[in-house]
C-alpha cells in the first residue's frame, strides 16, 4: 500500500528525470552560468553539482540515466498492476 501513495512522486521523478536525460543527449542542455550573466557562487555550486548527478558519465552515462528512468517507470506502472490485481482478488473472497 505504501508504495502506491509513493507512485506519484516517483513517476513524477522518473519522467522528470527521463526529459532532462533526453535534454542533455540532444544537445539543448544550459548550465545556469551559460544562461545568467553573473550567478551567485552557491547557485553555480548547485548548477554543478547536479549536472555532475545527473549528467555524469558522458553519452553512455546520459544513456544510462534514460534507460534507468525508463526501467523506473515501467516498475512503477507494473507495480500499480499487480496492486489493483490483488486488491480485485482480496474482494471477489
Amino acid at each position: 500500500m505504501s508504495g502506491v501513495v509513493l507512485l506519484p512522486l516517483v513517476l513524477l521523478q522518473a519522467v522528470s528525470g527521463l526529459f532532462l536525460s533526453f535534454e542533455w543527449l540532444l544537445g539543448f542542455h544550459q548550465a545556469a552560468g551559460e544562461v545568467l550573466p553573473e550567478i551567485p557562487p552557491l547557485l553555480h555550486f548547485w548548477d554543478w553539482i547536479a549536472i555532475g548527478v545527473h549528467y555524469g558519465g558522458g553519452r553512455l552515462g546520459g544513456i544510462f540515466h534514460a534507460v534507468i528512468g525508463i526501467g523506473l517507470i515501467w516498475l512503477s506502472i507494473s507495480g500499480l498492476w499487480i496492486y489493483l490485481n490483488v486488491r480485485t482478488r482480496k474482494k471477489k473472497t
